[in-house]
Order: structure tokens, then C-alpha cells, then sequence
């Protein structure tokens, strides 16, 4: 059975996403870390030339992914044991080119909490300019066991 890593937050309050590799999807993205602070969610990820498009710009499927993360960093505070959520509808709008080499970071905070429902909106930075802004639901769910990786 893998072993779940809950690792320290650092000096400056940041949290790996994940401690260790376990062959899920956002390994192929790299680390993601966040923060809770007094005005909302933060996260952020260190990029390089694997996220970017042809033209040496982030690409947009790396910006959306990076985006669908920090949403759940937004609502993760809020998950009881054995909850989770999954994301209903994403919508981000590109504002500007972002550059690989970089850090980016997402800030943003949850509007509106149903019983079934989240709702977020935030924005994704990189040296103080705005790369895209984003909203999202996501609904509640309860989380199935997950089965023991494969060798």
C-alpha cells in the first residue's frame, strides 16, 4: 500500500502539494506548493521548457492544469476526512504570455460554499504580472479507496 507524506510547511508557510512522486498526473507538471494566509489560498510552481508552447511562451494546457490545482488548494482547507471534490466547470482567461524559468502563482479564494457545491475565482501571476484570470465549481464528493501501485 503506498504511504501518504504530509510534509512541514517551510519558513514561509509553503506545502509541497505532493510529498513524494506516485505516478499520478501532476508529476508529469512537477511540484506545486501552497500556502493558507489571511487573504485567501496561495500556489505556486517553479517552470521550464517542458511547460511551454512552440512559440517559448507557458502553454496554455500547463496553465489550465496549474489552474485546476490551485483551485483545489483553494477548497483543500475545507475537506473533512474522506472528502474530496471534482471540478464541474473551469473557465480561464489568458491575459498575458507567461515564460518558462520563471515561478507562477495562483491566489485566489472561495466565493460560495453549498452543500453539494464550491465556487472559486483567482488569478495567476509571474513577476507581478497578470498570466490569466480563472473561476470554477466543483462538487463534493466522498473519495474511494485508492488501489496499491503497480510495479
Amino acid at each position: 500500500m503506498s504511504e501518504t507524506i504530509h510534509p512541514s510547511p517551510d519558513a514561509d508557510g509553503w506545502v509541497p502539494w505532493i510529498g513524494k512522486p506516485d505516478g499520478r498526473f501532476h508529476d508529469l507538471l512537477g511540484q506545486m506548493y501552497f500556502r493558507v494566509t489571511a487573504n485567501g489560498v496561495e500556489s505556486k510552481m517553479d517552470t521550464d521548457r517542458r511547460h511551454s508552447n512552440g512559440l517559448g511562451y507557458l502553454h496554455g494546457g500547463f496553465l489550465m492544469s496549474f489552474v485546476d490545482m490551485a483551485m483545489f488548494a483553494i477548497i483543500r482547507p475545507r475537506f473533512a476526512k474522506g472528502e474530496g471534490a471534482v471540478t464541474l466547470s473551469c473557465a480561464t482567461d489568458f491575459l498575458t504570455g507567461g515564460v518558462f524559468g520563471e515561478p507562477i502563482e495562483a491566489r485566489g479564494e472561495l466565493l460560495k460554499e453549498t452543500g453539494k457545491l464550491y465556487f472559486v475565482r483567482g488569478l495567476v501571476t509571474q513577476r507581478g504580472a497578470n498570466v490569466c484570470s480563472f473561476t470554477g465549481t466543483m462538487r463534493k464528493i466522498t473519495r474511494r479507496p485508492v488501489a496499491p501501485r503497480e510495479s
